[in-house]
């Protein structure tokens, strides 16, 4: 399979980004990958875009039931690899989508046939970064434009959030047709493969023939120096809360971890 290309989100005015972007997008090019700048959208220079009504993002509700306004940089992530999927469809070719901070550790290997990859991994956390780099489909970029853009009568999760919500639900989407024609007798090994441990796996089957998904964090990780600091600001104007039996709706376990 020949290599995707990547599209690399940077802002081409802030010394930030293309600090990060200067270490990371050689990391790829060195592996062979053919790396395109994506300029971020953003509040200041894409009003028109990020006031709009493409995506209708009100409040952001937090897994504790805590209530923010989304800040200005969270709405530009948004609208950046929303853009990204828009752009994955008209090309009609699976690409890999990477943000300015995300460097590559080892080859990827995506096989004919995946529908969705994770591929990177928090310098802090160790955990699964969703938005952080991951490799797409058309098929699947559809399916998750339409989600944001048509589904929902609004967005209370950061595109991060979104993006492990929406793959969840497709590989629940799985799960629901296998066992439909599962035998009794057969669903308890089901249940096991479904288990909190089944991302080990790192290889199901996406919803409704979407392809197979990639669970291949290894294979990048973000950069972040406290000196030079972040683009993107967090929890600025909390609202309120609610209780916690009205947070967001039950996700598959796969990818529960990845809100938290």
């Amino acid at each position: 399979m020949n290599k995707p290309e990547v599209w690399m989100i940077s802002m081409s005015d802030c010394e930030i980004s293309q600090h990060y972007k200067n270490i990371c997008k050689p990391t790829w090019e060195e592996k062979g990958f053919v790396v395109n700048d994506s300029e971020a959208i953003t509040p200041s220079k894409n009003p028109e875009i990020v006031q709009g009504n493409i995506i209708k993002l009100t409040k952001k509700v937090r897994l504790d039931g805590e209530v923010w306004e989304f800040t200005e940089t969270e709405k530009a992530v948004w609208h950046s690899h929303l853009f990204l999927w828009l752009n994955c469809m008209f090309l009609k070719t699976p690409i890999i989508v990477a943000e300015h901070d995300i460097k590559l550790l080892e080859e990827i290997s995506i096989e004919e046939g995946v529908g969705f990859a994770f591929l990177c991994h928090s310098q802090e956390k160790e955990s699964l970064l969703p938005c952080g780099s991951y490799y797409i489909t058309p098929k699947v970029a559809e399916y998750l434009v339409e989600m944001a853009t048509e589904f929902y009568e609004t967005l209370n999760l950061n595109v991060d959030g979104f993006l492990a919500t929406e793959i969840g639900n497709l590989m629940e989407m799985w799960a629901d047709s296998i066992l439909s024609e599962t035998p009794v007798e057969e669903i308890e090994q089901v249940y096991d493969k479904l288990s909190k441990d089944a991302v080990t796996y790192k290889d199901f089957y996406l919803g409704n023939s979407f392809g197979r998904f990639l669970y291949q964090i290894e294979s990048c990780q973000s950069v972040f120096d406290e000196e030079i600091g972040k683009t993107i600001e967090h929890n600025i104007k909390k609202v309120g809360r609610i209780g916690s039996n009205k947070t967001r709706r039950t996700i598959n376990d796969l990818v529960k971890k990845t809100l938290s």
